[in-house]
C-alpha cells in the first residue's frame, strides 16, 4: 500500500505541471515579393520617370524603383536610368522592363520626340563695341552633333529642330577666343547670349598684353596697381595672367 501511494503521488505532481504551461503560437512566415507593377509618370523635361513598385503576400506594397534593374527593349528609341528616368531619342512605341527579386514588371509606352531651339547674341566683351556678325555657333557633342549657324549682321543666330539631351556648344570667330559651354541640357527652348574675348596681342618685343583697356588699348604690366593708369583702367585681364585673379575677370 505504501508503495503504490508514492506513485499515485508523483503521477499527480506530473500533471500539475503539466497544467500551468503556457501553449506557444507559432509564428507567421515572413510575408514574400508575389509581383512587380510599373506606373509612367507626367512627362519632364527630355523624358519621364517610371516607378515600380512590388506587391506582397501580406497584401502591401512597397517602392523598389531604385533598388530594380532597368532595362529598354528598344534603346535606339529611349533609354532608361538605373533610377527609371527615361530619355525618349526619337518618336516611336517600346516596352520597359524592371526586374526585382526575380520577379519582372514591364509597361508599353508610345514616345514622341520634342524639338527645341537655341538662339540669342553674340557680343564682344566690354570694352569692344563691334557686331559679332559672322560668328560660328555650333554644337560639339549630343544628339545634335555638327549642328552649326553663323550670326547675322547683328550678331543674332538660331539654331532650331535640336532634339532633347545633354549638348556642348562653341562660337568661334577669327580674332577672338572660342567661347564654349558644356553640358547645356535641352529640354525646353533656351537662350544663350555668349560673350567673346578678342585674342590677346603680342608687343614687339614679344610680350603677350595682360589686360585691355577701358579706351580699347591694350597692357602689358604685370602691376594689377599701374596697369592701364593712363588708359581710364583695366577692362579686364587675360586670364591665365597677373591681372586675371585680381580683377576676377570673366573666363
Amino acid at each position: 500500500m505504501v508503495k503504490t501511494s508514492l506513485v499515485l503521488s508523483a503521477l499527480l505532481v506530473t500533471m500539475a505541471c503539466g497544467s500551468a504551461s503556457s501553449p506557444t503560437s507559432p509564428t507567421p512566415p515572413a510575408a514574400t515579393i508575389s509581383s512587380v507593377s510599373l506606373t509612367i509618370g507626367a512627362p519632364s523635361g527630355a523624358g519621364f520617370q517610371i516607378t515600380a513598385r512590388a506587391a506582397k503576400s501580406d497584401a502591401t506594397t512597397i517602392d523598389v524603383t531604385t533598388a530594380a534593374v532597368w532595362e529598354s527593349l528598344r534603346p535606339a528609341i529611349a533609354t532608361i536610368s538605373a533610377s527609371g528616368f527615361v530619355t525618349v531619342i526619337t518618336a516611336g512605341e517600346l516596352d520597359f522592363r524592371a526586374t526585382y527579386q526575380g520577379f519582372e514588371g514591364r509597361v508599353h509606352a508610345a514616345v514622341q520626340q520634342s524639338r527645341y531651339t537655341i538662339s540669342g547674341r553674340v557680343s564682344p566683351v566690354y570694352p569692344n563695341r563691334t557686331l559679332m556678325s559672322g560668328v560660328t555657333v555650333q554644337v560639339v557633342s549630343g544628339p545634335n552633333a555638327g549642328m552649326f549657324v553663323m550670326t547675322d549682321s547683328t550678331g543674332g543666330f538660331l539654331l532650331g529642330g535640336l532634339a532633347p539631351g545633354f549638348v556642348d556648344l562653341k562660337a568661334t570667330v577669327d580674332g577672338f577666343s572660342a567661347w564654349s559651354l558644356s553640358r547645356l541640357q535641352l529640354a525646353t527652348n533656351t537662350r544663350i547670349d555668349p560673350v567673346m574675348f578678342p585674342t590677346p596681342p603680342t608687343n614687339e618685343v614679344g610680350l603677350k598684353a595682360t589686360g585691355q583697356c577701358n579706351d580699347i588699348s591694350w597692357t602689358y604690366s604685370n602691376d594689377p596697381s599701374r596697369a592701364c593708369n593712363t588708359h581710364q583702367g583695366v577692362a579686364w585681364g587675360v586670364c591665365p595672367g597677373p591681372l586675371c585673379e585680381p580683377l576676377g575677370a570673366i573666363r
